[in-house]
């Protein structure tokens, strides 16, 4: 008993040794995870812009609806857009004209010019519309909405032309070729040289109820192409303003039946021929003449137009000419062409196909007196305020 008690003793002391001697592993426990803390993001909604201009694939006026955006860009399933170039409500709109005819199209109350598919503001707009020989609309628009307006012009009632009278062109006495007059001041008297000058310098008289005082001495190439005029009668020499500085005291003349040309003693005797042209050219409309012709009178009563226009019509025409007389028994119609004795580049410078009722035996006379340029010609023209229009003709 006393043995068991030692030996226990003893295991005791062996044991309790062990355990002092022998570290003890402290057990660690594992420090718990972290926890995450998910941030809730805010849920993005939808909304619809419009765009103010073309932006890359999107068109000016186009809705888009943006998904997502930040400070400057708004972002949709074609691409992002710079929120400065939208809009939450639409401002401008676009205006399509057409019309029939073609015509041209204004906006009256803004600066820019129409053109197809304008953008404007939202407003209202004066449209006008207007074509030559067709009525003129204007229409007030209202444009909240992208609009297209045709307009279908009614023609325009042509306009009567105020008659200011009636003119007769006719074969005349004076000597009118290509756009000059010529008249003998003293058919039967000769001058020297420098009293011709004077007598066409100081020279007035009326053609065709209008007075003319601006008259010189032609050149000798003038007269030279008048040498085949009916209405030159005498057979004898004219002065021409053509002179030489190294012959002072010579001045060429013309014989215009012959066309004989030489020079003559300025002291020597001869015709007088003087030219009136006012600087007239065969280029020049009935019309245009008659505007320089009225600039240097100041004539503008109608009688006094009148008279303007037939000096005109002369100065650019000449004398009528009919040719080509050819008569219709069947019809009783003698049918001739009407023509200007003025002439450019071999055509003349008028000429009308005239059909004119008559009997076969006075056909027979017109055509003899054709041949003996015995025929009188009478053409009536109508003046209006535009110009000048051929009415008809006559032959007796």
């Amino acid at each position: 008993m006393k043995f068991m008690v030692h030996y226990l003793l003893i295991v005791s002391t062996v044991l309790l040794f062990i355990g002092c001697s022998t570290p003890v592993k402290e057990t660690v426990l594992p420090s718990p995870s972290p926890v995450l803390v998910k941030k809730e993001r805010k849920t993005f909604t939808p909304i619809h812009r419009y765009l103010t201009e073309d932006v890359g694939p999107f068109v000016h006026g186009e809705r888009v609806t943006l998904i997502d955006a930040n400070a400057t860009y708004g972002r949709t399933k074609r691409g992002s857009i710079p929120l400065e170039k939208l809009e939450a409500q639409r401002s401008t709109f676009q205006l399509n004209i057409k019309t029939t005819p073609k015509a041209e199209i204004k906006i009256l109350n803004i600066k820019p010019k129409y053109h197809k598919d304008i953008w404007l503001k939202q407003g209202r707009y004066q449209v006008e519309v207007s074509s030559k020989g067709y009525k003129r609309e204007r229409v007030w628009v209202n444009l909240d909405k992208d609009t297209s307006l045709a307009f279908a012009l009614k023609k325009a009632a042509p306009k009567k032309e105020q008659l200011i009278g009636t003119i007769t062109w006719s074969s005349t006495p004076p000597i009118i070729h290509n756009s000059s007059i010529y008249v003998t001041p003293a058919p039967h008297k000769k001058y020297a040289w420098n009293e011709a000058n004077r007598v066409c310098q100081n020279y007035s008289t009326t053609l065709f109820k209008h007075t003319v005082t601006t008259w010189r001495l032609p050149t000798a190439q003038k007269l030279l192409q008048l040498h085949s005029e009916e209405n030159v009668t005498q057979n004898g020499l004219y002065w021409s303003a053509t002179t030489d500085d190294r012959q002072p005291n010579y001045a060429k003349y013309v014989n215009l039946r012959t066309k004989e040309s030489s020079w003559y003693k300025k002291l020597g005797k001869a015709y007088v021929l003087c030219q009136y042209n006012g600087g007239v050219t065969l280029r020049e409309s009935v019309q245009d003449i008659v505007k320089s012709l009225a600039s240097e009178t100041g004539e503008a009563r109608k009688k006094e137009r009148l008279s303007l226009y037939t000096f005109a019509l002369y100065l650019k025409y000449g004398n009528p000419q009919a040719e080509d007389l050819v008569y219709d028994q069947e019809k009783g119609l003698l049918t001739y062409r009407l023509i200007s004795k003025n002439s450019h580049n071999a055509q003349p410078l008028f000429q009308k196909l005239i059909k004119q009722k008559t009997s076969l035996s006075q056909a027979k006379i017109l055509k003899a007196k054709q041949k003996q340029k015995h025929l009188t010609i009478a053409a009536t023209f109508k003046v209006t305020e535009k110009g000048l229009y051929f009415l008809d003709a006559t032959l007796k």
